[in-house]
């Protein structure tokens, strides 16, 4: 699950001695955050003991977390959104993740957020990540997003977008949203 070469890139990190290690890592961790229960685009690190490979790799405590829940975490704590009460960050990248964030921490859940995983289409059953996603435009395009130049095209991932964003904007009532990713 952790290639050879990924310990080796961990060990060649030159300091003195680390106090402690957050890790962001895609995907939805089991109540601990001990390992990946769910992780589309790492299946090999999936039910492995990612804590204490981490923690033995780095010689330091380990805490691990879904990247985007870190990355709306440093939005509401450190970004222009500081300051508000009830923070809603959606992450849209390959996939599309998120984080509630209230009162500077993140919000208590069970497992993890996965914002992109419900359905916007009920005729399809299309989830939010199948509609907006990185890897869903490459999908149901042929071309990665970034090179997409039709306004039609756009036009459909923006309803989509929206749909989510006001979905999202319902369930977790925030006092501002933001919107990060590629």
């Amino acid at each position: 699950y952790l290639k050879t070469h990924e310990v080796r890139e961990i060990e060649r990190i030159e300091v003195e001695k680390m106090i402690a290690v957050a890790a962001g890592v895609a995907g939805v961790f089991d109540k601990e955050r001990t390992m990946l229960m769910g992780a589309p685009n790492l299946p090999a690190w999936i039910g492995q003991p990612l804590k204490e490979a981490f923690e033995r790799a780095f010689s330091a405590p380990v805490l691990l977390e879904n990247d985007a829940a870190l990355g709306g975490l440093g939005e509401a704590r450190y970004g222009s959104r500081r300051g508000h009460d009830i923070v809603a960050y959606l992450a849209i990248g390959t996939g599309v993740g998120g984080a509630r964030v209230v009162g500077g921490a993140l919000d208590v859940r069970g497992f993890g957020f996965e914002p992109g995983h419900h359905i916007i289409d009920a005729k399809t059953r299309r989830t939010f990540e199948e509609s907006v996603s990185g890897a869903a435009i490459e999908k149901r395009f042929g071309v990665k997003a970034d090179t997409i130049r039709d306004p039609r095209l756009w036009d459909e991932i923006a309803e989509w977008l929206a749909i989510g964003v006001y979905n999202a904007a319902l369930f977790w009532s925030p006092s501002i949203f933001v919107l990060g990713g590629g």
